[in-house]
């Protein structure tokens, strides 16, 4: 088997589009392994819904796939009854746009607000 060059998630990705069924079942490993650790943190908090983006988004089938079959068997039912998996709205820049807003709540919330105001 001579294997593939795959030097970023993004190729990876364009080999599954292409059709490819080891890079499809790869992306979908990629989602159980994820799926695994979401388990933990959904039994926790019970969400209502995981919502999936960044690289991932263009194989959202494939990949959440992976995620749900993970977090269904490593999750409490009470937990999964209700829960919803989405694809991101911001596709592949959701961590872009996840960043910015992290950002903006920290350098606009009530506590840096104040904090500028006692500056000046």
């Amino acid at each position: 088997d001579e294997g593939r060059d795959v030097d970023h998630v993004r190729a990876l990705v364009a080999h599954a589009l292409a059709g490819d069924a080891e890079a499809k079942q790869l992306l979908r490993e990629s989602g159980r392994q994820v799926g695994e650790l979401l388990a933990v943190a959904i039994n926790l908090l019970n969400p209502q819904a995981v919502v999936l983006g960044g690289d991932m988004a263009a194989v959202y089938d494939v990949y959440a796939a992976g995620v749900r079959e993970a977090v269904y068997a490593r999750s409490s039912a009470l937990a999964t009854r209700e829960l919803q998996f989405l694809p991101s709205t911001f596709g592949d820049r959701a961590g872009l746009v996840g960043c910015a807003t992290l950002a903006l709540d920290h350098v606009l919330s009530p506590s840096a607000i104040d904090a500028r105001l006692t500056q000046t």
